[in-house]
């Protein structure tokens, strides 16, 4: 569109296609609001039924309207974390940042997995990434798998994951009013975030809360509670799962890393969930009781989960066994040595180092970004 204006303060941000302020997106535009009041910042969201949470400085706007064409033909910025549909194609003088959703990836990705994907998808990823001007890398591994597997040769920053950063933040006061926003008080906090199966099947999410909530007390002392949460395409999983009463469900709650951040321990099966919460150094755990069939099957893994520094469960039995065995000073030293390993670039820093990239570009017409 030729003849519209494009505003060189305008930021346009999405987050998985039109999911609501979280992941890497929502870091960039705090950061960017705190730093540089003056932006315009748009969010792209496709339920607009919880847009109460978005900060009164965001613009919310419909992803599935014509109005949202009109504010990416416009912006001087667009910041993902996920694919862009095949039609959308970025204009001369607009830059395009892309964060995705992962930092440490045990599940392989795109073209990795190209023999599963749909034609459709290929060539919207392909087109993405034509348009992509900045891949931003939290590990070594996912800069080796934007250019490797990501159809794009392009720039990468090693900078970290913007989303991260909370986690280099804690304190006792932040953390307890997350707690109570929630309504769990002063309680130790154990969270079960599984992914999801393409298969469809629903018995692997055979946990054993109570047995799992005794052990945790027995074991590791105080009073516990329970969170559980569900991967979006696991939704409509959540009537055959039988959650007791006493698990609190947050699979609604809009941002993963705060939950993290107040969490004592993390249980989940491939998510990458357990590589970023493996930045506060505290207890994180496997439970894959489909393991064998799931990278046989379902996905291929970038590396088995036994190499990873998280004792791994394929049973109720075992997961109780490793929770009672724990020993947190041999876990952080081969934490430590799995982080040297691939890579990890956060410091707590990569939100102010994305934001000074989109500031010094604000001018820049040439059609590189500025470094």
């Amino acid at each position: 569109i030729p003849f519209l204006r494009i505003d060189k303060k305008k930021v346009v941000f999405s987050n998985f296609r039109g999911r609501g302020f979280g992941d890497n997106p929502k870091y960039i535009a705090e950061e960017l609001h705190r730093n540089y009041p003056d932006m315009h910042l748009v969010w792209l969201e496709s339920r607009l039924k919880g847009t109460g949470e978005f900060p009164s400085y965001i613009r919310v706007v419909n992803l599935n309207s014509f109005r949202s064409l009109y504010e990416l033909a416009t912006a001087k910025f667009w910041v993902d974390n996920h694919r862009k549909n095949i039609f959308i194609k970025k204009r001369k003088g607009q830059y395009y940042i892309q964060l995705w959703h992962g930092a440490l990836i045990s599940k392989a990705i795109e073209k990795d997995t190209e023999d599963r994907l749909e034609v459709r998808y290929i060539a919207e990823a392909k087109r993405d990434s034509e348009n992509i001007d900045i891949c931003v890398a939290g590990t070594r591994q996912l800069h080796d798998i934007y250019q490797n597997s990501f159809w794009y040769n392009g720039k990468i920053i090693d900078v970290g994951s913007p989303r991260n950063d909370i986690l280099f933040e804690l304190d006792s006061k932040k953390i307890y009013a997350l707690k109570n926003r929630i309504g769990i008080g002063n309680k130790k906090i154990c969270l079960y975030a599984p992914t999801f199966r393409n298969n469809g099947d629903a018995t692997v999410y055979n946990l054993d809360y109570e047995k799992l909530k005794t052990t945790l007390e027995k074991s590791w002392g105080g009073d516990w509670t329970l969170l559980v949460r569900l991967h979006p395409q696991m939704l409509h999983y959540k009537a055959v799962l039988n959650i007791p009463n006493f698990v609190l469900d947050v699979s609604a709650y809009p941002d993963s890393q705060e939950l993290l951040s107040i969490s004592d321990c993390v249980i989940t099966d491939y998510s990458s969930i357990i590589y970023d919460f493996a930045l506060t150094n505290r207890p994180a755990l496997i439970y894959a009781p489909d393991y064998e069939k799931y990278t046989t099957s379902d996905r291929r893994l970038y590396f088995s989960l036994c190499e990873t520094p998280f004792p791994i469960a394929f049973t109720n039995d075992e997961l109780t066994d490793n929770i009672q065995k724990f020993d947190l000073a041999t876990y952080r030293e081969r934490l430590e040595s799995f982080n040297t390993r691939f890579g990890v670039f956060d410091k707590g820093t990569a939100s102010k180092a994305v934001c000074e990239l989109i500031k010094k570009n604000i001018d820049n017409t040439k059609k590189e970004m500025i470094l």
